[in-house]
């Protein structure tokens, strides 16, 4: 049986000399070298593309998750402003709330605009849907609000923790 050699020297002579170097022996090593090179290019290039973006992104304002214990020290805290917004419906509002908190139901936050002042932290918690809490969190980074928080656990947990909660008996309603 005759062997068959693909490399072909009266061909190759005929080549140019890139097509030579090419096709000799330790083109595998020279291929995977230019693999490896444009990689590294690629990835150079990634690397530099995220890092001039990653300062406008860490500038960026972000809803912060909080836990109620979290929470808790921003409420005691004299020298930080807050403006707490309790997500939940008027009944449950009347029932309990985080005292100093103004009772904006999720469902009127998402169907109207509401104002709230966008150089005050924003301190968001409802009934413990941290996802709908979040997404109107989204909106007030969106609308220019610098700071919103959002209770993570909702006021089941800020009541389970002990901390102080009061009742509103009546509301006014306003249209």
């Amino acid at each position: 049986m005759e062997s068959v050699s693909y490399y072909d020297e009266s061909v190759t002579e005929k080549k140019s000399g890139f097509l030579k170097r090419l096709l000799a022996r330790g083109t595998s090593t020279r291929i995977s070298r230019i693999v490896l090179l444009l990689v590294l290019v690629a990835v150079v290039g990634s690397v530099y593309v995220i890092g001039s973006n990653i300062n406008s992104y860490l500038e960026t304002p972000r809803v912060k998750n909080a836990s109620a214990a979290q929470f808790k020290n921003l409420y005691d805290d004299p020298n930080t402003p807050i403006y707490i917004v309790d997500l939940r419906n008027q009944q449950e509002y009347k029932d309990g709330h985080i005292p100093g908190s103004y009772n904006v139901p999720l469902d009127v936050a998402r169907a109207q605009s509401v104002y709230f002042p966008k150089d005050t932290t924003i301190v968001l918690y409802g009934s413990g849907d941290v996802q709908e809490t979040q997404v109107l969190g989204d909106k007030l980074i969106e609308e220019g609000v610098t700071s919103v928080y959002v209770i993570k656990e909702g006021y089941e947990e800020w009541k389970k923790k002990g901390y102080e909660t009061e009742q509103t008996p009546e509301l006014i309603e306003v249209e």
